[in-house]
């Protein structure tokens, strides 16, 4: 009995022990519970968002301070309220709350931006998270709201957008302003383009309308000093061949500077000998020079070529500016033409002329004005030298279009020293021509070419016909005269000449038209007929070789040049003096001008073989002339890589026939491809390639025709 009662003791005390435990534990972890639900009060109580809670129908239950912070309202104020009637504002679409409440009172989260009201009235924006609490059925207890004020972050939002706005209304002004600008600009090119072709063809015309009683003059006063005159007439006669000269080389001056100007002076690139260079110079100035007491001396430094590639006419323009210059202002002492050797670059060699007196000398002022059009060193009323002051001016534009430069050292009284310095391709001795002199009567073997010879003069001035008449019949030749080319074409059809000297510019039919009709007459077609104008132009040049003509003399012109041109043409091969080349027919129409085709150019990239580039033009006509249709093709066709290598093949082809234009153009085709440039921006580019590509295969074809 006794036992049995201690071991129920035993027992509830072990039970009693047990309960105390749990308590103990429920006591602990209640502890454990209400510390973090104080430290989690804390955190929201902190946080720097607005945090509110409300009940499942939205009255406000709990705040945090931020909460006050962003609206306005404390927790006294707002606890017990509903939510929605202290901060919904007039300024959100009624959808968007239908939407909000729609999403929550299902038991899921909502998040967006959304534009509410402060207790002061005033709007801002919040970026908004609302968050059900669930009971165990599922059903909504509380919502938890945390807020967060967007209005600075919206404000420059829209700011941004406004200064996009802006810069996208002031870019499409800036894209108006310059389509406007490069509209103004193409209208100024197309009317500087319309100037200058009036300027040239004004220089073209006063170089016919001067030239030409120039020519008689000239030939005039030669015939008559070969009379016998008396002494006063022979002075006269003389004095007047002085003048015209000096006109002549006047109106040279003017023309040379009118073309550099407008962009119309052509440099040549041939072989030339310094030793001829400078005996022309020591002829030209070696009498003047003696009679004035003036030493003229020529010195060749070591290493200097003898023979080089450049333009023998313009270097000898320059040079005989310079030493003019020098024999001109120097009273006393000496005048000295040398010639140095500088730096080698490739086949290039600098070389520097320099023409150095003991003459009056130049200020600084002097100096600055001395390359300025129109102007000289002495300016006074009374100065003792004539001339333009454009000598100067085109010896500068000349020298710097063969790439160098003129430099200038002068003290008053103490002379001058002209350095002319530009790169020169120079060439072994022997490759240089012989050439002599122009003599003012017919050397001994070029008496015996031309005595006897029939020439057909074709000219309408009537003074010219006597210039060129008497010369030719003093020389030996039989001369028969016409003043149109209708007559001359009757003539050739009913005799037999040995040359025929034809003028360019006649009335009832001109002398590029009665060329073509000669050509198509039987067994004319080796006739040499020479051209003779004087329009001293490149161009006009080209269009007279490309009439048919073999030759081309310039009015007005000495005897020795009619006979050197003469002489060639009669005997072909025969060493003469230099004077344009006489080419075959196929040659001359070759070497002549086509629209949108620069031959010469295209020669040069095949040596000079015009066989060979005959072969490269058929080629291209009948190959390439659909190359941008199949470019287009390949566009279409999504084959971008293959319509830039036909773009690519299509530049290096129009280069090596001297196409310019078409080369160009395919090159910004080629560049726009490897940029991936818009459709619409290639479009006008094809069209441009499409035009030019027509008037590059009409020039082909003529000189196809032609050869």
């Amino acid at each position: 009995m006794t036992e049995n009662t201690s071991g129920t003791d035993s027992q509830s005390a072990d039970s009693s022990f047990a309960a105390c435990r749990s308590a103990d534990r429920d006591v602990t972890e209640k502890q454990r519970t209400d510390a973090l639900l104080k430290l989690q009060g804390a955190a929201l109580t902190a946080a720097a968002n607005g945090i509110v809670i409300t009940d499942a129908q939205g009255k406000v239950e709990w705040l945090n301070p931020a909460f006050t912070t962003l609206t306005g309202y404390s927790a006294e104020e707002a606890i017990g309220r509903h939510i929605g009637g202290l901060v919904k504002s007039a300024s959100q679409a009624p959808e968007l709350y239908r939407e909000l409440w729609q999403t929550i009172s299902s038991g899921a989260t909502w998040h967006g931006e959304i534009i509410n009201r402060r207790k002061d009235g005033s709007v801002y924006h919040e970026d908004q998270t609302i968050t059900p609490v669930l009971d165990e059925q599922g059903q909504v207890l509380h919502y938890i709201a945390i807020k967060q004020d967007v209005t600075e972050r919206m404000r420059a939002e829209e700011d941004i957008k406004v200064s996009r706005a802006a810069l996208e209304a002031y870019q499409n002004h800036l894209e108006d302003v310059i389509r406007e600008r490069t509209i103004e600009l193409e209208a100024a090119r197309q009317e500087a383009e319309r100037l200058s072709r009036v300027k040239s063809d004004f220089i073209a015309n006063m170089s016919h309308e001067l030239r030409t009683p120039m020519n008689a003059v000239i030939g005039l006063t030669n015939l008559c000093l070969q009379t016998d005159p008396e002494p006063r007439q022979q002075d006269y006669l003389t004095k007047i061949q002085t003048a015209a000269g000096l006109l002549l080389a006047i109106i040279n001056d003017i023309l040379d500077f009118s073309k550099i100007e407008a962009g119309k002076m052509q440099l040549e690139s041939i072989p030339l000998s310094l030793a001829d260079l400078f005996g022309k110079l020591h002829s030209l100035f070696s009498d003047r020079a003696r009679e004035k007491g003036l030493d003229l001396h020529f010195r060749i430094e070591p290493g200097a070529p003898l023979c080089f590639v450049g333009d023998p006419l313009r270097l000898g323009q320059v040079l005989t500016n310079l030493v003019s210059n020098a024999v001109k202002f120097t009273e006393r002492g000496s005048i000295t033409v040398s010639l140095t050797p500088g730096a080698t670059v490739g086949d290039k060699m600098e070389l520097c002329f320099t023409v150095s007196d003991t003459g009056l000398g130049m200020s600084d002022e002097q100096k600055a004005a001395l390359f300025q059009p129109f102007t000289q060193a002495d300016t006074s009323t009374t100065r003792r030298f004539g001339g333009t002051g454009l000598g100067l001016v085109i010896a500068s534009e000349l020298v710097e279009l063969m790439g160098g430069r003129v430099e200038l050292d002068s003290e008053p009284g103490k002379g001058s020293r002209f350095r002319v310095v530009a790169p020169f391709e120079t060439r072994p001795d022997a490759t240089c021509p012989g050439v002599a002199l122009p003599s003012l009567a017919p050397l001994p073997e070029m008496a015996a070419v031309l005595r006897g010879k029939q020439v057909l003069l074709v000219e309408d001035n009537e003074l010219n016909q006597q210039v060129a008449g008497e010369i030719m019949g003093r020389a030996g030749m039989s001369v028969r005269i016409v003043d149109d080319g209708q007559k001359a074409v009757d003539e050739v059809s009913a005799h037999a000449f040995d040359l025929v000297l034809m003028d360019v510019q006649m009335p009832v039919m001109d002398g590029l038209t009665a060329t073509r009709a000669i050509r198509a007459l039987p067994d004319r077609a080796r006739l040499p007929i020479v051209a003779m104008t004087a329009h001293a132009s490149k161009e006009e040049r080209g269009r007279c070789l490309a009439s048919g003509m073999n030759d081309f003399l310039t009015k007005p012109f000495v005897p020795a040049l009619l006979f050197q041109v003469l002489a060639r043409n009669l005997k072909p091969g025969m060493a003469v003096a230099p004077a344009p080349d006489a080419p075959d027919e196929a040659e001359s129409a070759l070497t002549s001008e086509r629209p949108g085709l620069d031959s010469r150019q295209g020669l040069i990239h095949c040596d000079g073989s015009a066989s060979h580039y005959r072969r490269l033009l058929a080629h291209f006509q009948a190959k390439e002339g659909d190359i941008l249709e199949r470019l287009r093709r390949a566009l279409d066709e999504g084959r971008p890589d293959t319509a830039r290598r036909l773009a690519h093949s299509l530049k290096g082809m129009a280069g090596t026939l001297g196409a310019g234009a078409l080369r160009q153009q395919a090159r910004r085709i080629e560049q726009h491809l490897k940029e991936a440039g818009s459709q619409e921006s290639l479009l006008p580019l094809l069209e441009e390639a499409d035009a030019e590509m027509n008037r590059v295969r009409s020039g082909i074809a003529e000189l196809l025709q032609k050869t």
